[in-house]
């Protein structure tokens, strides 16, 4: 029996056009393991899809992938090192990397006014990877493609909502986007290679620490949900074993 952690969930979708024929149920932001605990190998980003509308729509859906660890197991091949990821909708769970659900007539869904469908599942396999992916997937009228409804999820590895990128030799800090913070926001950072006991530390307005990412990479990204916070200003600062090297502030607005 495979477990999935939610560690944020939302009633309420994260939409990508003003068309609200289609709207998403429960959704999920994030979603974590242990590349260790076998329980975690598969994990499940799983929401419902609503036709919301008053007229019948046939829905197919496609997704991104933004930030990722490396190797990613892209196109796929089996036994191959890498992490890998696929979805679910309608009546099959597509192949790993597949970027768009099928244009076949058996494989578009055809939703009634007022009716959710439960069958989409993201899936995320990890195979050892740390580290964390940005995905967003997107659900959209076949026949007026515009009329579309996204999510996007982070799947985390080991506590590592970070994604590594080039290496570089000296310390930065970059500013959170977007900010005010109201879902998910990311910002650049860098160590020289050499450092040690890597981390950001998240402060509020009166000096309390709140939130401490270790990082597993000398440079890369850094995400992070309002859903952890409460509404107000925070500060986040880059730490590692030698002392504080820059310090930068975002407001999280509920």
């Amino acid at each position: 029996m495979k477990r999935v952690l939610f560690l944020s969930l939302f009633a309420a979708a994260v939409t990508t056009a003003s068309a609200q024929s289609l709207t998403l149920v429960d959704t999920v932001t994030e979603v974590s393991g242990v590349s260790t605990n076998q329980a975690d190998d598969e994990l499940d980003a799983h929401w419902g899809v609503t036709n919301s509308s008053s007229s019948e729509i046939n829905v197919r859906v496609y997704r991104e992938v933004f930030e990722h660890p490396t190797p990613w197991n892209n196109p796929y091949t089996f036994g191959a090192d890498g992490f890998i990821e696929r979805f679910c909708w309608g009546p099959i769970c597509y192949g790993y990397g597949t970027a768009q659900s099928g244009t076949n007539a058996s494989l578009i869904v055809t939703m009634q006014p007022g009716e959710t469908n439960e069958s989409f599942h993201g899936y995320y396999e990890h195979h050892g990877v740390p580290g964390a992916a940005r995905i967003r997937y997107c659900f959209f009228d076949n026949d007026n493609p515009d009329n579309e409804t996204c999510q996007e999820v982070i799947f985390c590895i080991d506590a590592a909502c970070t994604v590594g990128v080039e290496e570089k030799t000296e310390f930065s800090l970059g500013d959170i986007a977007p900010n005010p913070i109201q879902g998910v926001a990311s910002f650049s950072y860098s160590f020289p290679n050499n450092a040690q006991g890597r981390q950001v530390v998240v402060y509020n307005m009166v000096g309390a620490k709140v939130k401490e990412i270790a990082l597993n990479n000398p440079s890369g990204l850094v995400f992070i949900n309002a859903d952890e916070f409460g509404a107000g200003v925070y500060f986040y600062t880059l730490v590692d074993n030698s002392g504080v090297h820059a310090t930068r502030k975002f407001v999280v607005s509920k």
